[in-house]
């Protein structure tokens, strides 16, 4: 029986050097009839480690349904928000790199005023280490953590947010951002994984080097001072996550894959069995 393998994110980051993994992830690269990847970052990771998988893969972006944020419930902490609303959702921990985003804000308190909001909660075994680097973040009740809450609530805070900051190290396709642009909120996220294949730095978010506070902090004070320019980006990235984000979009990229796995003979000639490139993919405009 035929084997396809989606690898979306930490398998291909975190796990690969751990030695209780490290070979089973190898063995299931080596052996999968073919391999998907949410962003060209995990695709060329695989491709160091196993080289057979250049002929015999592809990438592709997670999809989302849309979402009507007018009939969500107004959130309980809203009246704690005033300035300019920063904001990140997810369970922080310690790919999310928001150590980096309560620096920046932290270097920009003096110049405007803002609030950081955090949608989630920490993962557990970190939570000790991120309630000691908030309180030593220096932002005093301009820092405002939800806790955990339920995903409806969740996406109740996005309409309150000026800027979606997420500052990931790594994150494959993260749903929070793609619910962020069904939001049309101004994104700052970070050049890596499906973050930096997805946003077009300038027209639909802005985009900063990982690990980089000093850039993140000019990339957030330039939208704090531009409700122009949130606006523009916001509207831009709610186009492109409906229109190359949709679910007939992913169904007919996992078609392919299957016709593909399925009927090999169904490859074009003219590739010699070279890998399909990415723009054979329709999230490619």
């Amino acid at each position: 029986m035929p084997i396809i393998s989606s690898i979306r994110g930490s398998d291909l980051h975190k796990h690969i050097f751990g030695a209780k993994l490290h070979s089973q992830l190898i063995w299931t690269l080596e052996n999968s009839d073919w391999t998907t990847y949410v962003s060209q970052d995990l695709q060329t990771r695989a491709q160091v480690l196993t080289p057979a998988v250049t002929h015999r893969s592809s990438v592709f972006w997670n999809s989302i349904v849309p979402i009507d944020f007018t009939d969500l419930p107004t959130p309980a902490l809203t009246e704690n928000l005033r300035g300019v609303v920063i904001g990140s959702v997810g369970r922080f921990r310690d790919k999310k790199g928001i150590e980096y985003l309560l620096e920046a804000c932290r270097s920009l308190q003096d110049k405007l005023e803002l609030t950081l909001l955090f949608v989630g909660d920490y993962a557990l075994r970190e939570k000790d280490y991120w309630l000691q680097q908030m309180a030593d973040s220096g932002l005093g009740d301009r820092l405002v953590v939800t806790g955990l809450v339920d995903h409806t609530t969740a996406l109740s805070y996005l309409p309150h947010l000026d800027i979606f900051a997420i500052p990931s190290l790594h994150d494959g396709c993260p749903n929070a951002m793609l619910e962020a642009m069904l939001a049309k909120r101004a994104i700052v996220g970070t050049t890596v994984d499906a973050i930096g294949d997805i946003l077009d730095h300038g027209t639909d978010g802005l985009l900063v080097p990982p690990m980089d506070a000093e850039n993140l902090a000019e990339a957030i004070l330039q939208l704090a001072q531009s409700p122009e320019l949130r606006q523009t980006l916001g509207q831009a990235a709610y186009q492109k996550v409906t229109q190359q984000l949709a679910p007939a979009v992913e169904q007919r990229n996992w078609q392919q894959v299957y016709e593909r796995v399925l009927n090999p003979s169904s490859l074009d000639s003219s590739s010699n069995g070279a890998s399909p490139s990415i723009r054979d993919f329709e999230f490619v405009s």
